[in-house]
């Protein structure tokens, strides 16, 4: 049986004219690839007109412990943009999630954000207690991400996530503020941050369910257990280790403020807390002697 015999498609360019358009379709991919490869090499924020990024003080904040968010704001608009202005116009807010992965709404109280200009090309700073602005205070594990709607888009920053716990009670105590003639519990708290022990306080009038505050009082070693009184007028005064033979003596009024502090170093021991007949609590510690140390032989080589 005899083949039939090979022809040319009908409209393809004749083997004698092939080659023009080899180098047309060789030149056409080596810009597409050179194109490529541009696009890979361009980082993804380039493209991006508007950056967000948030900053945390800590992981892991104990139950009613200010969560702070510090969020920076880049634009690359090459125009003024007022935020927050309206409702239907650019805004920055911010969307929190818990555990289960429901936004938050924000606390009925809390008032709408005022309006800022961010200039052509700038940047803004926002700093905001979160935990005042979002339901935020039970224990659980909560995101928190920037949010800036404009033209019709949303630029989000990276999400932050956190975790509240109700960490460990290590001592409380009442006492009487007279200035109001109320009650105050304070009490001391252990949280685990970064596998070292902290030591936070809490301030309560458990009569009218009011929390004034919790403050961090930094890193304990845990050794010893944290000294607790309450002077005449109310205040709290908290002696605890820091470091090996490092003590930290830090004091906070009935209302959450800290009034004063010391520190004792290596040449004190037994640090107490201790009464005066005037009301007053004082840390008082002894001077630790400094020993001579032992003393030199006599030498076997005859002095020259």
């Amino acid at each position: 049986m005899r083949g039939c015999p090979l022809a040319w498609p009908r409209g393809w360019p004749s083997a004698v004219n092939l080659a023009p358009f080899l180098l047309i379709m060789k030149s056409f991919l080596r810009c597409l690839v050179f194109t490529a490869l541009a696009c890979a090499a361009v980082p993804p924020w380039v493209s991006a007109q508007i950056d967000l990024s948030t900053r945390l003080d800590h992981r892991i904040y104990l139950q009613f412990e200010p969560v702070v968010a510090r969020t920076t704001v880049r634009s690359r608009i090459g125009q003024p943009v007022v935020l927050n202005s309206d409702a239907t116009g650019p805004r920055f807010y911010y969307e929190v999630r818990n555990d289960f992965g429901h936004a938050l709404a924000r606390l009925p109280e809390v008032e709408p954000p005022p309006p800022v200009m961010m200039s052509a090309q700038g940047t803004l700073v926002f700093t905001n207690e979160m935990n005042r602005i979002f339901p935020m205070n039970q224990p659980g594990h909560y995101s928190i991400q920037p949010c800036v709607d404009w033209m019709g888009k949303t630029y989000r920053g990276e999400k932050r996530h956190l975790e509240v716990v109700t960490g460990r009670e290590v001592s409380r105590i009442t006492g009487v503020v007279p200035a109001d003639d109320t009650t105050r519990t304070y009490m001391i708290f252990h949280i685990n941050r970064g596998q070292q022990d902290h030591i936070l306080l809490r301030i309560d009038d458990e009569a009218a369910n009011l929390c004034y505050g919790v403050f961090a009082l930094g890193r304990s070693v845990l050794n010893e257990s944290p000294q607790l009184a309450v002077d005449a007028v109310g205040n709290a005064h908290i002696l605890f280790q820091t470091a090996p033979r490092t003590y930290a003596h830090m004091i906070y009024s009935p209302f959450g403020a800290r009034l004063e502090g010391q520190t004792f170093g290596q040449a004190y021991s037994h640090i107490q807390l201790q009464s005066q007949p005037n009301g007053r609590i004082e840390a008082v510690g002894q001077r630790a002697e400094k020993s001579p140390g032992p003393g030199m032989i006599d030498s076997i080589l005859p002095n020259r």
